[in-house]
C-alpha cells in the first residue's frame, strides 16, 4: 500500500456542498467520453485520523495525471485548481440544468 501526502496551497482550494445526487451528475459529466478531453476518476478510501472506524471516500477527478477536485462522499466537493473554477461552472450549470432544478 502507497500513502501519499500532498499538502494543498491552502489559497487555491475552493469548497462547495451539494447533495449526492447532484455530485453524482457532476461527476459524470467530468468523465463523459464524449467530451474532447475527458477527465479521470480514482476513488479514494481514506481513514479519519482522529476516528477509529470512520473512512471518508472520495474521487478525485485530474487530468493528464494532474488533480483538480475531490468529491468527497459525504456531499462536499474540494477544487484545489483555481483555474478549474471556470470550466466547473460550465460544468455545474450543466448537471443544474439537467436535474430540473433551475
Amino acid at each position: 500500500m502507497k500513502i501519499v501526502i500532498k499538502k494543498e496551497s491552502e489559497n487555491n482550494i475552493q469548497t462547495f456542498n451539494f447533495s449526492q445526487q447532484m455530485l453524482d451528475r457532476i461527476a459524470l459529466k467530468y468523465v463523459d467520453d464524449s467530451q474532447a478531453q475527458p477527465y479521470e476518476a480514482k476513488y479514494v478510501l481514506m481513514k479519519a485520523p482522529d476516528e477509529e472506524g470512520l473512512f471518508i471516500s472520495s474521487l478525485e477527478l485530474s487530468i493528464n495525471g494532474d488533480e483538480k477536485m475531490d468529491i468527497v462522499r459525504n456531499g462536499l466537493l474540494i477544487i484545489f485548481d483555481g483555474n478549474e473554477v471556470k470550466h466547473f461552472t460550465e460544468i455545474l450549470q450543466d448537471a443544474w440544468n439537467e436535474g430540473g432544478m433551475q
